[in-house]
C-alpha cells in the first residue's frame, strides 16, 4: 500500500513537471514567435527607407524607350550639319539664314521622331546643336523657331531627368516668351515644367513659386479667381497634376512654416475629389491624395478639419468619429491600391510600408505585423 502511494504521488509530481514543462516550452514559443515577429516588422521598419515616397501618375501616356536609339543616323545628321555649315559660312546673309532655318526644321524633325520613341537624351543632343545654331546664325532670340527649339530641349532634358540642365532651360524659355509677349497656356506650361525641374531636385520652395505662377496664369486665363474657392472638382487633368504637386511642396515646405500644413491639407482634399472622378479605372492618384493628406491630417486644429470636411460626402472616406483619422486615410488608400484592376506594387509598397510604421505607433502590433508581411512580400518594383 506503501509503495502503491508512493508511485502514485510520484506520476503526480512528474504530472506537474511535465505540465511545467509543457506550459514552459509554451511561454517560450509564444516568446520566440513574439520576438520573430517584431523583428520581421523592424526589419522592414528600419530597411527601405526611400519606399515612404510614391508618386503621381502622369496625365500623359508614357513613352516606353523603342529599341535601341540609332546613333549612327544621329551622328551622320550632326555630321552633315557640320559640312553645311562649312558651306554656307561664304553665302550672303539672307540665303544663310534660309538655309540654317530649313536645316534646323530637319534637326527638330529628326528630334521628334527620337522623343516619340522615347530616346530623350539623342533628342537633348540634336536639339542642344539646333538651339546653338539657331542663335549664332539666325539671331532672332524670340521667334517662334528659337521658343520651339527652347521648349523641345527643356523637356528633353526634363524626360531623361537632366533636371538642372532643363531647369536652365525653362527659365531661359519663360524670358523668351516674355519678350514675344506669348501668354495664356504656353507659359503656363513652361512654369509648370519649371516647377517640375525643381520638383524633382526637391528643391520645394522655387517649385512652389514656378507652381504658383503656373496656376495664376490659368485661373487668369480661364477667368478663375481661385481653385480653391469653390468646391468643384478640377477637370483638367494638367491642372490637377500641377496642384497635387504644389501640395506636395506645401506638405514639405510646412516642417518650416506651419502654416502650409492647412494648405496642403486643403489641396490634398481637393485634389481627392478630384482624381476619385478622373480615374475612376486606375485610382493611384486618388490613393496617393489620401496617403499624403494622412500624413499632416494631425497636424490640423478641428476648426481646421471642419472647414475642409463640412461638404464631404458621407461616403467619401469610411471613418468610425466625427473627422477621419490618419488610420482612416492610410487604410483607405492601401485598399484602394489593393482593390485596383491594376497591380501597382511600386505604389502600394511604401503606402503599406508606411502604414505599419503608424500601426506601430500606436502599440496596434497584430496590424501592423500584417501591413509589414503584405509590403515586404511585394516586389519593389
Amino acid at each position: 500500500m506503501g509503495n502503491w502511494r508512493k508511485s502514485d504521488e510520484r506520476n503526480k509530481v512528474d504530472g506537474e513537471k511535465s505540465n511545467l514543462r509543457t506550459a514552459f516550452f509554451g511561454v517560450i514559443g509564444i516568446l520566440a514567435l513574439l520576438c520573430l515577429g517584431l523583428g520581421f516588422l523592424l526589419q522592414n521598419l528600419l530597411t527601405d527607407r526611400y519606399l515612404a515616397e510614391v508618386e503621381w501618375k502622369e496625365n500623359t501616356a508614357t513613352i516606353t524607350p523603342n529599341g535601341m536609339p540609332d546613333t549612327i543616323q544621329l551622328h551622320d545628321e550632326l555630321a552633315k550639319t557640320e559640312r553645311l555649315l562649312q558651306v554656307v559660312q561664304h553665302e550672303p546673309p539672307a540665303d544663310v539664314k534660309d538655309d540654317v532655318r530649313e536645316w534646323l526644321d530637319k534637326l527638330e524633325y529628326l528630334a521628334e521622331e527620337y522623343e516619340a520613341r522615347g530616346w530623350w537624351e539623342q533628342a537633348a543632343i540634336l536639339l542642344k546643336r539646333a538651339v546653338e545654331i539657331d542663335k549664332s546664325y539666325i539671331h532672332e532670340p524670340s521667334s517662334d523657331l528659337s521658343r520651339r527649339l527652347v521648349h523641345g530641349l527643356s523637356y528633353s532634358y526634363l524626360k531623361s531627368k537632366e533636371y538642372l540642365l532643363a531647369q536652365e532651360q525653362f527659365q531661359k524659355l519663360i524670358g523668351m516668351q516674355s519678350i514675344s509677349r506669348e501668354r495664356g497656356l504656353p507659359l503656363a506650361t513652361s512654369y509648370t515644367y519649371l516647377g517640375d525641374s525643381f520638383y524633382f531636385q526637391h528643391n520645394w520652395q522655387k517649385a512652389f513659386e514656378a507652381y504658383t505662377s503656373a496656376l495664376k496664369i490659368l485661373e487668369k486665363d480661364e477667368s478663375r479667381s481661385d481653385i480653391f474657392a469653390t468646391d468643384e472638382p478640377i477637370k483638367d487633368p494638367q491642372t490637377l497634376l500641377l496642384v497635387s504637386r504644389l501640395a506636395d511642396c506645401e506638405r514639405n515646405l510646412a516642417e518650416t512654416n506651419k502654416d502650409f500644413y492647412f494648405q496642403a491639407a486643403k489641396a490634398y482634399h481637393l485634389c481627392a475629389d478630384s482624381w476619385q472622378l478622373q480615374d475612376a479605372k486606375d485610382p493611384q492618384n486618388y490613393a496617393v491624395s489620401l496617403y499624403h493628406l494622412a500624413q499632416i491630417v494631425d497636424k490640423l486644429t478641428p476648426d481646421q478639419m471642419e472647414t475642409i470636411q463640412k461638404k464631404d460626402d458621407p461616403n467619401w472616406i469610411k471613418h468610425s468619429g466625427k473627422y477621419y483619422t490618419t488610420g482612416d486615410l492610410y487604410g483607405a488608400a492601401v485598399s484602394a491600391m489593393q482593390n485596383a484592376p491594376v497591380e501597382k506594387p511600386q505604389v502600394l509598397k511604401p503606402m503599406l510600408h508606411t502604414y505599419a510604421d503608424y500601426l506601430y505607433s500606436k502599440f496596434d502590433m497584430f496590424d501592423a505585423l500584417k501591413a509589414s508581411a503584405e509590403s515586404m512580400l511585394l516586389p519593389k518594383s
